[in-house]
């Protein structure tokens, strides 16, 4: 399903959460129509300027509990 947004309201930009990490992407338009990247990672504060919000990644990420790679469990041993 596909969700279009009013004519009126310009989209503020994109999201993208991690499932593997604490990290997080926001990618916007500037002025001239440029896109930028705005990256998170564990112990930053993640700035949602389009609706007034600011949270430590941390808060997005509450309750989750990340499983190991395989990878790091063998070369933890």
């Amino acid at each position: 399903m596909v969700l279009e947004a009013p004519e009126n309201l310009q989209s503020a930009g994109n999201l993208l959460l991690s499932s593997d990490e604490s990290a997080i992407d926001i990618y916007h338009r500037n002025d001239v129509g440029d896109w930028l990247i705005l990256s998170y990672r564990s112990g930053d504060r993640v700035e949602l300027k389009s609706i007034g919000l600011s949270l430590p990644i941390e808060q997005f990420y509450e309750e989750i509990v990340f499983e190991s790679s395989p990878d790091a469990r063998h070369n933890s041993i």
